[in-house]
């Protein structure tokens, strides 16, 4: 009886660093290699070595003497890109030993010698059998380790055969690591010093535009990747790497730090990017401890050590401390920077406008523009660079919160261009330049104009840092905010309640709250007027008291649950209710006829007296002054020249009016006159130019009395009016 034997089948082989090294010096040495690409070498000394015997290099050695010594079943795949020199390949897998404790013994699965070069035939054919060799050259190892060069840009990443590695390692589960030459890592410890190089170093990778020497691979590694994974996903696991790796290697740096210049040096370089990644907390300790060595350690003239401080403000800022907490900061620390740098550094222009943004996040824009407008005047002076558009985009940004919409777009759309030119298209700035030019396009009623945009930017933002972290979750809440404005209610609805339950987990309590205001206006769009109110309040309640009126969230949920609430059809049914929301408008600054309720789509200015809503377009959404609805050159952005029109009045002027309407029913007429000299010292004040006509006697009959609230009542209905034709 025959026993049938099977074959296991042979793992994967590779060659032992070691042998790397031996190939090199059985090949002339180090000056034979010099300035020779990966495919130089296997043109010049691998295809002639196997020539003979018809094999791989792999294969060759095995059949040597001791060749079992070199060639081994492999531990790591190596991805790389044929036009990178072969010894800087060398050197970046030595570095790679050193950093994770492998010996020369580590065996590597390498194209050029693991692959038959001689068994490549049309390439066209061969494309099935590459993927085939990838494949189990990864199953058997379960580790892959990608060389970069340059650092910021690499090449393996520009072709799409690496792309495909990348794709294979997250389908099977493997590992993924990167690997940098010694002259890279140099590059490296500089360049990461510098505020942007991390992002601009993201803003460069990214896998759909991968190309290859054959279009119909690309074609079909593309097909493969994003019906399994998705390019988003494999850029987000090359982004999750490399920040493990950058953060590693800068707190080896600090373990390595002998002077203490040098340790603050990596603790300042490291809680800047952490700072840049919104880990505000972990930054600022970061900073905490770089100030402690420079108080401690090093001289007072030390400028970097004044940055530090200035940090640390920032750092404030960004978790919403107090003004009081963060200023006396800026007071101290800045004019020693300054006196030690320079007004006109780099440095000193650029922790100015970290300054300025801080008095912008606590609404206090008028002295931001000045200092940006100050800013703008020394850069524009001095020969262009990113920091000139920067402050340009600040600058612009400024004008936007103080409504000057049109100074604005023009400003952003100057800052937008020249950042795209220094920092690519894809660089952090240059897309929260782009989403701000989006919000001047909202805020003159071009909603479709912005969706656009602000679809780009969150799929970039979460392709860069993760659809949960905090910058996406903010670039989704834009996104769906444009929606509500669009009347595609049910799609806002989807992404609101995400972004809600991300900023709750993360904690974030203004933004959580920025959320559910939009929400509630989704609500107020729908015409569910219940949930809208209910939403509106408590958005306002709590943002009034954890935040204060000042902020525009606060401002915008009162006039929308004011606005909820008048249609109602018991809304403003009691006097309480009425004077609660007198007081409340009272404490956010909209007592009188100017609303802090946006500007009007045509003139761009803030609104004096009544709004006309468009009927036609997304209840709420387009809005005209008085003033330009009744010019006979109106155009409506919309396209609804003609309306027709919802008229409402300012706030306190219709709470007035309700109020006397009230007391009139209720015939409480001491109390009547009483708000009526109100009411027509108000008008009076704010030249109201067709005001309520007040009843000026208490005895009429019933009669009368009831005549006249029904023609009062219908006063105090919002009127819709269409324009008449010229």
């Amino acid at each position: 009886m025959h026993t049938m034997m099977t074959t296991q089948p042979q793992p994967s082989r590779g060659l032992t660093l070691a042998y790397f090294h031996r190939f090199v010096n059985d090949h002339g040495g180090r000056q034979a290699f010099d300035g020779l690409t990966t495919l130089d070498v296997c043109m010049r000394f691998v295809k002639p070595a196997t020539q003979h015997a018809n094999v791989s290099l792999v294969d060759l050695v095995l059949s040597q003497p001791e060749g079992h010594q070199f060639a081994k079943p492999a531990e790591w795949l190596i991805s790389h890109s044929w036009s990178y020199k072969f010894l800087d390949v060398v050197e970046a897998i030595d570095n790679f030993c050193l950093e994770h404790d492998l010996s020369h013994d580590t065996s590597f699965w390498f194209c050029m010698f693991a692959n038959n070069q001689h068994a490549i035939g049309d390439s066209r054919g061969m494309f099935k059998q590459w993927l085939e060799a990838f494949r189990t050259a990864l199953v058997d190892t379960g580790k892959l380790v990608m060389v970069l060069s340059p650092w910021h840009h690499p090449e393996t990443l520009q072709r799409s055969w690496c792309v495909y590695e990348v794709y294979l390692s997250i389908v099977l589960h493997a590992r993924f690591e990167v690997a940098l030459s010694k002259s890279q890592m140099d590059d490296f410890l500089v360049d990461v010093q510098t505020t942007h190089s991390i992002d601009q170093m993201k803003a460069q990778i990214n896998s759909k535009h991968s190309i290859a020497t054959v279009a119909t691979d690309r074609d079909h590694i593309f097909d493969l990747i994003s019906e399994q994974v998705g390019f988003v996903q494999l850029d987000r696991m090359v982004f999750d790497v490399l920040q493990t790796w950058v953060f590693r290697t800068l707190d080896k740096q600090v373990a390595m730090a002998h002077s203490p210049q040098a340790r603050f040096t990596w603790i300042f370089t490291r809680s800047v990017l952490l700072l840049n990644d919104l880990q505000y907390e972990k930054a600022e300790a970061g900073f905490e401890a770089a100030v402690a060595i420079f108080e401690q350690e090093l001289d007072e003239s030390y400028a970097p050590g004044w940055e530090a401080k200035l940090y640390i403000g920032t750092t404030k800022v960004r978790q919403f401390c107090a003004r009081e907490v963060w200023e006396p900061i800026f007071d101290s620390a800045f004019p020693k920077l300054e006196q030690l740098l320079g007004a006109t550094n780099s440095t000193t222009l650029y922790m100015k406008r970290r300054i300025a943004g801080a008095y912008y996040m606590s609404n206090d824009c008028t002295r931001c523009l000045a200092m940006m407008r100050e800013m703008l005047d020394v850069k524009l002076q001095l020969p262009e660079d990113k920091e000139l558009f920067s402050v340009m985009f600040a600058y612009g940004t400024t004008l936007l919160q103080l409504n000057k919409r049109k100074q604005a777009e023009a400003w952003l759309v100057k800052a937008h261009a020249g950042l795209c030119r220094h920092l690519g298209a894809t660089h952090r700035d240059t897309l929260l330049c782009l989403g701000n030019l989006a919000v001047a396009y909202v805020e003159t009623g071009r909603y479709s104009e912005a969706l656009p945009l602000l679809a780009e930017i969150y799929e970039e933002s979460a392709r860069m840092y993760g659809a949960t972290h905090e910058e996406s979750i903010k670039q989704l809440m834009s996104y769906a905010g444009v929606l509500v404005y669009l009347g595609r209610c049910d799609d806002a609805a989807v992404h609101l309640h995400a972004c809600i339950n991300g900023f709750e987990r993360m904690s974030t309590p203004m933004w959580d709250l920025r959320s559910k205001h939009l929400l509630g206006r989704m609500y107020l769009t729908k015409g569910d007027l219940n949930q809208a109110a209910a939403s509106l309040g408590s958005v306002y309640t709590n943002m009034f008291k954890s935040f204060g009126p000042q902020y525009d969230t606060c401002r915008l949920a009162l006039y929308e649950w004011h606005f909820a609430t008048m249609e109602l059809e018991r809304g403003y049914d009691c006097l309480a209710k009425v004077d609660d929301f007198m007081l409340k408008f009272h404490a956010t600054d909209g007592a009188g006829e100017t609303w802090a309720y946006g500007v009007c789509h045509m003139c761009c200015e803030p609104f004096q007296g009544d709004i006309a809503f468009c009927t036609t377009c997304t209840p709420y959404s387009t809005k005209f002054c008085s003033a330009c609805v009744a010019s006979e050159s109106f155009e409506a952005v919309c396209g609804h020249h003609r309306g027709p029109w919802k008229v409402v009045k300012p706030p306190m002027r219709y709470l007035l009016e309700r109020k006397l309407i009230l007391l009139a029913n209720a015939s409480r007429w001491d109390d009547y006159a009483s708000i009526a000299d109100q009411y027509r010292a108000y008008c009076h004040q704010f030249q109201v130019q067709d005001p309520m006509q007040v009843l000026q006697a208490r005895d009429e009959t019933t009669r009368h009395r009831t005549r006249s609230w029904a023609v009062l009542g219908a006063l105090l209905v919002i009127v819709v009016l269409t324009r008449r034709k010229c």
